[in-house]
């Protein structure tokens, strides 16, 4: 067996390989046949389906258009939704940093170690502060873990929202396209 080269050639040097027969072949059938839609139907007929195709493709860009216009909005809204909810988080963090800051210099106020503490009562001043301190840097931590999740719960909750809206309004869009396609087809004529 040869390369395809070779097979290739070889059809051409076979002694059944005609090229006028193949040029007047080519010449009758250069033209391409395509599916003939207007075969059989009258003048009436073909001019009440190019109507029919004309209403129906205002239709649909009408249709499509106003359906654009809808998921943009959707759109827009998601994101003013998305922007409010970061608002949100950011005005916590920064009220429980401002919570922890202040908790902080109370701690320090109230655990003030006097210039002449003895080294026993200002090492137990030290620990009483890094223990005060500790709990209040745990307790924000806590309060900051907790925004962190419930923030995570609030923006999951607005994309399946968002998601839920986009497909109603695609469905609803497409049930007016098949109701609109419906009726064209059956008054124009």
């Amino acid at each position: 067996m040869g390369s395809y080269l070779d097979d290739y050639l070889a059809h051409y040097a076979s002694q059944y390989y005609d090229p006028e027969k193949a040029r007047q072949y080519y010449l009758r059938t250069r033209e391409l046949k395509n599916r003939r839609s207007g075969k059989g139907q009258t003048k009436e007929e073909r001019a009440s389906s190019a109507r029919t195709n004309e209403a129906l493709g205002v239709a649909r860009k009408s249709i499509s258009e106003k359906r654009q216009g809808a998921m943009f909005k959707l759109n827009l809204e998601q994101q003013a939704r998305m922007e409010k909810l970061r608002g949100n988080v950011d005005a916590a963090r920064r009220r429980i940093v401002a919570k922890m800051e202040a908790r902080m210099e109370q701690i320090m106020q109230e655990t003030s170690i006097p210039a002449n503490a003895s080294p026993k009562r200002r090492e137990f001043l030290m620990k009483q502060r890094a223990m005060r301190s500790g709990s209040a840097k745990q307790a924000a931590s806590k309060e900051l873990k907790k925004m962190a999740t419930d923030m995570r719960n609030a923006v999951d909750k607005a994309r399946e929202d968002y998601a839920k809206a986009r497909k109603t309004t695609s469905k609803e869009f497409d049930k007016v396209l098949k109701t609109e396609e419906k009726n064209i087809r059956e008054n124009i004529k």
